[in-house]
């Protein structure tokens, strides 16, 4: 019965959608009331003969490219159910956030922007302090641990810039040493940032975005060595900023948009040698800037 069921919907189809002529042949054949058969008829002789026949005549037609099965192919399919492992995920991978391994419970990235740690290299014996600030930028605010060895500062953490370093984060740190390297993101060398930090032996290089070296920021950091480059973003240095520098050995140049050059900034720099050249940038000069510098 189902296999008779399934051929008059095939014939009524291929009526509506093309200029064959069997179904009003069968129709005439086959009263009305037979279209519905209980489940379980079972069609006669007779009846079963009148079915092969119209199949027969249907087997050498050609159906339209869009016929009635296409409906159930591809509407219907897509209504079908996956099962659950079968699922896919239609999410554009490139709309997907880059993650790193130790995002998962960052807690800067839920928020919580304070007492937060970051160790520069792997066996490093101190870990950075850093808070996060308004404009989403981080200051380094000190650190945990041995100050011992080189001070690595990072450009960034975490994908986020590091852009000051805070006021005292460093301070007394004697038992760092070598060179000292300022970010590039940095813009801000706070207040006594590195007082009397005397271990460093090597260079001190900064950034080419700072833009004020603070008071006292590099006070009394007396084993320097090298040039001391103060780079064109700079546009104040403030009092005692490199107060009793007296290691560094090679020139000192003063970024040419510097403005303001307060007191004391260069006090007992004895070691400096070679010309020093003020640039056209400045407009004031304070008491003692240069006091004792007399390697000049």
């Amino acid at each position: 019965m189902r296999k008779f069921t399934k051929v008059l919907s095939v014939i009524l189809c291929l009526a509506l959608l093309s200029d064959f002529a069997v179904f009003p042949v069968f129709a005439e054949e086959l009263p009305q009331d037979e279209y519905s058969v209980e489940e379980d008829a079972v069609l006669t002789g007779a009846e079963a003969e009148d079915v092969a026949e119209a199949v027969d005549k249907t087997e050498d037609v050609q159906l339209p490219e869009e016929d009635c099965f296409e409906e159930f192919t591809e509407a219907n399919a897509d209504d079908a159910e996956l099962p659950e492992e079968a699922q896919t995920d239609e999410t554009d991978p490139e709309e997907m956030p880059e993650m790193q391994e130790d995002d998962a419970f960052d807690p800067e990235l839920l928020g919580d922007g304070e007492n937060l740690t970051y160790r520069p290299y792997p066996d490093a014996s101190y870990e950075l302090k850093y808070h996060i600030l308004e404009d989403k930028t981080i200051s380094i605010d000190g650190y945990v641990g041995n100050a011992e060895g080189r001070l690595i500062l990072p450009n960034t953490i975490k994908r986020r810039k590091v852009t000051m370093i805070g006021n005292r984060a460093f301070a007394s740190c004697s038992g760092f040493t070598g060179d000292l390297i300022i970010p590039n993101n940095v813009t801000e060398i706070s207040d006594n940032a590195f007082l009397n930090c005397s271990g460093f032996k090597g260079k001190l290089t900064i950034g080419k975005n700072v833009e004020t070296i603070w008071e006292r920021a590099f006070y009394n950091c007396s084993s320097f060595r090298g040039d001391l480059i103060i780079p064109d973003s700079v546009t104040e240095i403030r009092g005692e900023a490199f107060y009793n520098c007296s290691g560094f050995d090679g020139t000192l140049t003063i970024g040419k948009n510097v403005e303001l050059i307060s007191g004391h900034a260069f006090m007992n720099c004895n070691g400096f040698r070679g010309d020093l050249i003020i640039p056209d940038s400045v407009k004031e000069i304070r008491d003692d800037a240069f006091n004792n510098c007399s390697g000049f």
